[in-house]
């Protein structure tokens, strides 16, 4: 009897640390999760783990981005998380992302900021597009440039 009090009570103390710690995966696999569906090309993937007040405007839009990626050869090689950085409401995950374009492989750090919203992580797209503007102007720039293929 002793035994299966134990059990038991190991098992309610386990679900009362997840509810604690939030259900849910964390920022760092919601990002994933937003960088494996570029891979795919997978646009509803990608728009379903934004913030909603961003999925309305975001779903054509990366529709037509990742259908003209796709056409072009383009892609998302391969991606590394390099840091999370959070608090219970908001997090910046940091990834060195490897994408091709035009035949040529770039590695970068990209920034990724997430709020939480009904309890788990959400890419919160408007401030992306905030955090990453100089980088995308850096890359576009160095897409159109004739420098070698830059490896890390």
């Amino acid at each position: 009897m002793k035994k299966l009090m134990s059990a038991v009570m190991a098992v309610v103390i386990c679900g009362a640390a997840m509810l604690a710690s939030g259900c849910g995966p964390g920022a760092d696999e919601t990002v994933k999760g937003y960088l494996d569906a570029q891979q795919a090309y997978d646009s509803e993937k990608a728009v379903a783990v934004l913030c909603e007040e961003d999925q309305a405007e975001a779903r054509e839009t990366m529709k037509s981005k990742l259908e003209k990626d796709k056409a072009a050869g383009n892609k998302l090689v391969s991606y590394e998380i390099i840091s999370v950085e959070s608090d219970s409401d908001e997090a910046i995950v940091k990834v060195n992302v490897t994408r091709t374009r035009n035949g040529k492989e770039k590695v970068r750090e990209e920034m990724y900021y997430l709020k939480k919203e009904d309890g788990g992580w959400r890419v919160d797209k408007g401030m992306d597009d905030l955090l990453n503007t100089d980088y995308e102007a850096e890359l576009e720039e160095s897409w159109n440039t004739e420098s070698e293929v830059s490896e890390e």
